[in-house]
Protein backbone atom coordinates (compact mmCIF):
# COMPACT_ATOMS: atom_id res chain seq x y z
CA UNK A 1 0.00 0.00 0.00
CA UNK A 2 1.11 3.73 -1.06
CA UNK A 3 0.16 7.02 0.97
CA UNK A 4 -1.05 9.58 -0.78
CA UNK A 5 -3.52 12.32 -1.85
CA UNK A 6 -6.28 12.83 -4.30
CA UNK A 7 -7.84 16.01 -5.75
CA UNK A 8 -10.38 15.25 -3.78
CA UNK A 9 -8.40 15.48 -0.80
CA UNK A 10 -8.57 19.52 -1.92
CA UNK A 11 -11.99 19.18 -3.47
CA UNK A 12 -12.80 22.88 -2.55
CA UNK A 13 -9.01 24.21 -3.42
CA UNK A 14 -9.05 22.37 -6.92
CA UNK A 15 -12.94 22.77 -7.37
CA UNK A 16 -15.78 20.18 -8.37
CA UNK A 17 -18.63 20.94 -10.47
CA UNK A 18 -19.24 24.29 -10.68
CA UNK A 19 -17.71 25.14 -7.39
CA UNK A 20 -14.36 26.79 -8.45
CA UNK A 21 -12.17 28.70 -6.33
CA UNK A 22 -11.09 32.25 -7.44
CA UNK A 23 -7.40 30.65 -7.14
CA UNK A 24 -7.52 27.02 -7.25
CA UNK A 25 -4.20 25.18 -6.62
CA UNK A 26 -4.67 23.16 -9.71
CA UNK A 27 -2.53 19.87 -10.88
CA UNK A 28 1.25 21.11 -10.26
CA UNK A 29 -0.41 22.50 -6.43
CA UNK A 30 -1.19 19.27 -5.90
CA UNK A 31 2.44 17.70 -6.62
CA UNK A 32 3.71 20.16 -4.77
CA UNK A 33 1.22 19.77 -1.42
CA UNK A 34 2.07 15.92 -2.22
CA UNK A 35 6.31 16.87 -1.86
CA UNK A 36 5.21 18.73 1.06
CA UNK A 37 3.24 16.27 2.89
CA UNK A 38 6.25 13.95 2.08
CA UNK A 39 3.95 11.47 0.04
CA UNK A 40 5.05 9.90 -2.96
CA UNK A 41 1.70 9.10 -4.84
CA UNK A 42 -1.37 11.17 -6.23
CA UNK A 43 -4.44 10.40 -7.62
CA UNK A 44 -5.99 12.72 -10.26
CA UNK A 45 -9.66 12.33 -9.87
CA UNK A 46 -12.91 13.42 -11.94
CA UNK A 47 -12.16 17.45 -10.76
CA UNK A 48 -9.31 17.17 -12.61
CA UNK A 49 -10.47 16.34 -16.52
CA UNK A 50 -7.76 15.06 -17.81
CA UNK A 51 -9.43 14.14 -21.02
CA UNK A 52 -9.39 18.00 -21.86
CA UNK A 53 -5.67 18.04 -22.23
CA UNK A 54 -3.50 17.74 -24.74
CA UNK A 55 -1.53 14.32 -25.34
CA UNK A 56 1.72 17.10 -24.89
CA UNK A 57 0.21 18.58 -21.47
CA UNK A 58 -0.36 15.13 -20.06
CA UNK A 59 3.24 13.91 -21.19
CA UNK A 60 4.79 17.06 -19.32
CA UNK A 61 2.75 16.25 -16.02
CA UNK A 62 4.16 12.89 -16.29
CA UNK A 63 7.64 14.07 -16.41
CA UNK A 64 6.94 16.85 -13.96
CA UNK A 65 5.55 14.43 -11.29
CA UNK A 66 8.60 11.99 -12.08
CA UNK A 67 11.00 14.43 -11.58
CA UNK A 68 9.72 14.91 -7.85
CA UNK A 69 9.19 11.54 -7.09
CA UNK A 70 5.40 11.43 -7.30
CA UNK A 71 3.43 8.51 -8.93
CA UNK A 72 0.04 9.14 -10.38
CA UNK A 73 -2.92 7.25 -10.71
CA UNK A 74 -6.05 8.22 -12.55
CA UNK A 75 -9.62 8.63 -11.74
CA UNK A 76 -12.80 9.52 -13.73
CA UNK A 77 -16.46 10.29 -13.95
CA UNK A 78 -19.15 9.49 -16.62
CA UNK A 79 -18.74 5.60 -17.92
CA UNK A 80 -19.23 5.85 -21.92
CA UNK A 81 -17.48 3.79 -24.46
CA UNK A 82 -15.40 7.27 -25.13
CA UNK A 83 -14.58 8.44 -21.89
CA UNK A 84 -13.27 4.79 -21.12
CA UNK A 85 -11.32 5.08 -24.09
CA UNK A 86 -9.87 8.22 -24.16
CA UNK A 87 -8.97 7.25 -20.11
CA UNK A 88 -7.60 4.04 -20.47
CA UNK A 89 -5.27 6.21 -23.38
CA UNK A 90 -4.45 8.84 -20.26
CA UNK A 91 -3.74 5.80 -18.04
CA UNK A 92 -1.24 4.78 -20.53
CA UNK A 93 0.56 7.77 -20.93
CA UNK A 94 0.72 8.65 -17.07
CA UNK A 95 1.84 5.11 -16.21
CA UNK A 96 -1.61 4.98 -13.69
CA UNK A 97 -1.50 1.53 -12.28
CA UNK A 98 -5.17 1.16 -13.12
CA UNK A 99 -8.36 3.50 -13.41
CA UNK A 100 -11.01 4.09 -11.21
CA UNK A 101 -14.41 5.24 -12.97
CA UNK A 102 -17.62 6.70 -10.94
CA UNK A 103 -20.03 5.20 -13.50
CA UNK A 104 -22.32 7.76 -13.41
CA UNK A 105 -22.26 11.95 -14.19
CA UNK A 106 -25.10 14.78 -14.49
CA UNK A 107 -27.14 14.20 -17.66
CA UNK A 108 -25.85 10.15 -17.57
CA UNK A 109 -27.19 7.69 -15.22
CA UNK A 110 -26.88 4.20 -17.40
CA UNK A 111 -29.45 2.04 -15.67
CA UNK A 112 -27.67 -1.36 -13.66
CA UNK A 113 -28.36 -3.71 -17.25
CA UNK A 114 -27.04 -1.01 -19.24
CA UNK A 115 -23.70 -1.29 -17.45
CA UNK A 116 -23.50 -5.33 -17.08
CA UNK A 117 -23.92 -5.19 -21.07
CA UNK A 118 -21.69 -3.00 -22.00
CA UNK A 119 -18.82 -3.43 -19.20
CA UNK A 120 -19.62 -6.41 -18.07
CA UNK A 121 -16.98 -9.59 -17.41
CA UNK A 122 -17.66 -11.07 -20.84
CA UNK A 123 -18.10 -7.86 -22.84
CA UNK A 124 -15.52 -7.32 -25.49
CA UNK A 125 -12.85 -4.32 -23.90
Amino acid sequence: MKLGISSYTYTWSIGVGKQKPSAPIGPLGLLLKAKELGVNLVQLADNIPLYQWTEEELREFKHRAQEMGIGLEVGARGLTPERLTRYIHIAKILESPFLRFVIDEQGYEPDHETIETSYGRDSPP
